[in-house]
């Protein structure tokens, strides 16, 4: 509140007070661009809206491109949009020159980074890799390394956990190599970045594959190095020290994580590191709980909850809070407490879960939720039975396990439907490529069912065929992953009218334009799914978006008209048989 109050006054100083024109030298230029990356977020919002004031335009595009990235981190989507789309207009007024590209990498990078924080990995993996190519047009080589470290997070968060650390191994070296185009600060920060992300996919990579020790001992080294190389910047510090205690808890190492915890709390709280603080208070929380200091871990999920109610953006720690809180007194036999928090628990999960359908977003907290929700249902219907029966008689553990029975033998019966409808797509699919490999080049007219022309109209062969050919150089085009592919769009492309061209999709292919179009769009997501295992690890959202659907609903609909199975359950059953065609 008090940052917002502070930028309402500014404005309307500098509205009713008339200003000489403002300009930041090259050099202060640089400097407030340092301090805007070192600063916390409301540090930096102050100094992006100073920055906002200049009458440079490549220095206030900068300025309104990182306000947006970091009112999205406060939650303001509609303010971080406006900011943004003042941003790109800026753009469009400057000439071609090495400023415009490297201020369009700079739009580029904090879009992505915003689509990011969005969950929207699809879009913003394509606009980092945007902002490189303007940077390679300017040889900006520190700008490259910061895209190049942003797309190593993207491809942590799909598992492609080796891929981020070949990545980031390469930028290392990029940044040792071109070490004299930093400044000292703008080394560390970038060192430090790095390394943070470095540990985050080695962590990652333990917790996928905890057999192995050797992926804890790097993250634990990749977090240490974070902390050597973070004298600029306290929030990487208190990240990667928050990080080490993390992994400490890993190794049940509980008094260390605790003290580094505890040193956290309080620095974050010396630098009003709101964010920080409040990941760090549940934590503790959650370390004492580890603990049995059940007294000490409820004091600190206490905090987070207190927190929560006055920025209740923080869903995931106030969730696991109340989680453990009914853990805790189920532990001490308060099973009406238990079951309270059981149920809050529950109430923002679904809350939760329905956010994360809406956007797509198929990651693994998904799944870990599941199992929670799981248990904590368990937990509410047992202690809410047994205080208000007292007893669970014998007919109850009948039920269940007559529920048991019939859901194991409902799940077989479902695993073979699955598995024959697979089956035939995947046959369907063969099929198609080895009848594309030996088709003659000439078109042969298919369909029995033809629909006429509307009287009064006519259309020579010769038409026909030019406009049938046109539609098959756009399918080799694939320009039907366009959004807007529509039959007006692809009348006014091949130069005729929307008449004619419904027409000749019918007679041709037997089905609307509509039809026609969509059978394209799903038999490409096929096609790649079947011959691209990197492409099966994409969220449903980001393949719809890939092939021009406005909806990921009506995609997941379509998908499994045309397949029987959805494109989780499809991408599923490719990996499991080990198939790429």
């Amino acid at each position: 509140m008090k940052l917002y109050l502070l930028i309402f006054f500014n404005f309307i100083f500098t509205s009713n007070y008339p200003q000489s024109k403002i300009f930041f030298s090259g050099k202060e230029y640089a400097s407030l661009q340092n301090e805007i990356r070192k600063s916390s977020i409301d540090n930096a919002l102050i100094i992006a809206s100073k920055l906002e004031k200049s009458s440079v335009v490549e220095q206030k595009l900068f300025a309104k491109a990182t306000l947006s990235y970091f009112l999205q981190a406060k939650g303001d989507v509609s303010m971080s949009d406006k900011k943004m789309d003042e941003a790109v207009l800026l753009s469009k007024t400057m000439a071609d020159s090495n400023e415009k590209w490297k201020s369009l990498a700079y739009i580029n990078n904090y879009m992505g980074l915003i689509d990011w924080q969005r969950r929207k990995l699809s879009d913003a993996l394509v606009k980092l890799q945007k902002g490189i190519e303007y940077s390679k047009k300017t040889a900006d080589i520190k700008q490259i390394i910061k895209l190049e470290i942003n797309i190593a997070t993207i491809n942590n968060e799909i598992e492609n956990y080796h891929l981020a650390i070949k990545s980031l191994r390469k930028s290392d070296k990029m940044i040792e190599a071109n070490s004299f185009l930093f400044d000292e600060d703008e080394f560390l920060i970038s060192k430090s970045a790095l390394f943070l992300n470095l540990g985050k996919n080695y962590e990652f990579l333990y917790k996928k594959n905890d057999v192995n020790e050797k992926y804890l001992d790097s993250a634990l080294i990749s977090y240490k190095r974070a902390v050597v190389y973070s004298k600029p910047s306290i929030i990487n510090k208190l990240r990667a020290q928050n990080n080490i205690a993390g992994l400490y808890l890993e190794q049940k190492k509980y008094d260390d994580a605790i003290k580094i915890y505890q040193n956290v709390l309080v620095e974050c709280s010396e630098n009003h590191l709101d964010n920080e603080f409040y990941a760090v208070s549940y934590n503790l929380g959650y370390s004492f709980f580890k603990k049995k200091k059940y007294d000490k871990a409820l004091l600190y999920f206490e905090k987070v909850d207190s927190i929560f109610k006055i920025d209740d953006t923080k869903v995931a720690e106030y969730m696991k809070s109340k989680y453990y809180q009914s853990k805790i007194y189920e532990h001490l036999k308060e099973y009406e407490k238990a079951t309270d928090f059981a149920s809050i628990y529950l109430q923002n999960l679904e809350k939760s879960e329905l956010k994360l359908n809406e956007e797509k977003e198929i990651i693994n907290n998904i799944q870990s939720n599941q199992a929670l929700k799981k248990e904590m249902v368990e937990l509410k219907d047992k202690y809410k039975s047994k205080i208000l029966v007292k007893k669970i008689g014998f007919y109850s553990v009948i039920l269940i396990i007559v529920f048991l029975v019939y859901m194991i033998l409902k799940n077989y019966k479902s695993k073979k439907i699955t598995e024959a409808r697979f089956d035939s797509v995947l046959n369907e699919y063969r099929q198609r490529v080895e009848e594309l490999k030996i088709k003659n080049a000439s078109l042969e007219q298919e369909t029995q069912t033809m629909q006429t022309l509307p009287q009064g109209l006519s259309l020579d062969e010769e038409k026909e065929e030019e406009i049938v050919k046109k539609l098959k150089e756009i399918e080799a085009k694939k320009v039907f992953l366009n959004q807007d592919f529509t039959l007006q769009f692809v009348a006014k492309k091949i130069k005729t009218n929307t008449t004619y061209l419904s027409y000749i999709v019918n007679k041709n292919f037997g089905k609307s334009f509509s039809e026609y179009a969509n059978e394209l769009k799903i038999n490409y997501v096929i096609n790649e799914m079947i011959s691209n295992p990197k492409y099966r690890k994409y969220s449903t959202q980001a393949i719809a978006e890939s092939v021009g659907y406005k909806n990921a609903t009506s995609f997941a609909r379509s998908f499994n008209k045309k397949t029987g199975l959805s494109p989780v359950q499809f991408a599923q059953k490719l990996d499991s048989h080990n198939l790429s065609v």
